[in-house]
């Protein structure tokens, strides 16, 4: 007798779970074309384009915890992206004992061609409104810091858990929250993923 198919979500949250699931694929598949393109791994490719975005000079501790992997995991990604001569592992200048990640010239190159493999992604968005852009960014920031909470998702720099937020403070659906370190409204389109003033919100 032949299996029969599993029954597709029947509740509103297994919907939205199922639907996440379809936009991973969605996000999997251009990141391993643009990887095949320049012949590496989706790892690798994580990796260059989060180095080319970080302003910090990251150490790998700190990438693995991005991503969420080993450092035995990420230290084979990171031995070919230097065997490539994409980046280098040095010193840090103010502490000898920590290890910074770097690009090279040629890996900011790499990188910066690679970091496009979203544009056909982002380009479904663009005949969305403000108002519908506003409000999926908000619910999603506001899924994500859940997420984190509840640790299935690393620790991200975003408005929804720093200690600047405050939700929900004004009546405008077009700007209803507020940032105490700008002093001032945000609107939805406003909101950030990764704020380099991030402070982490003091948790319960």
């Amino acid at each position: 007798m032949a299996d029969k198919q599993a029954s597709p979500p029947s509740s509103v949250e297994g919907k939205l779970v199922a639907a996440i699931e379809r936009l991973s694929q969605a996000l999997r598949t251009a990141l391993g074309a643009a990887a095949r393109a320049k012949g590496l791994s989706p790892l690798q490719t994580q990796v260059l384009t989060y180095l080319l975005a970080s302003g910090d000079k990251p150490n790998p501790s700190e990438v693995a915890a991005r991503f969420q992997i080993t450092l035995p995991t990420l230290s084979d990604a990171l031995a070919s992206l230097e065997a490539k001569g994409l980046i280098t592992r040095a010193g840090d200048s103010t502490d000898s004992r920590r290890r910074v990640l770097r690009l090279t010239a040629k890996g900011r190159r790499h990188a910066k061609l690679i970091a496009s493999w979203t544009r056909a992604i982002e380009e479904q968005f663009v005949s969305w409104s403000e108002a519908e852009k506003g409000r999926l960014l908000d619910d999603l920031l506001r899924l994500i810091g859940q997420l984190q909470a509840v640790g299935l998702i690393s620790v991200s720099r975003m408005c929804r858990t720093c200690v600047y937020f405050q939700p929900d403070r004004y009546k405008d659906p077009g700007q209803p929250h507020h940032c105490r370190l700008l002093g001032k409204p945000l609107r939805l389109i406003e909101l950030r993923v990764d704020c380099p003033d991030y402070e982490p919100a003091p948790t319960s």
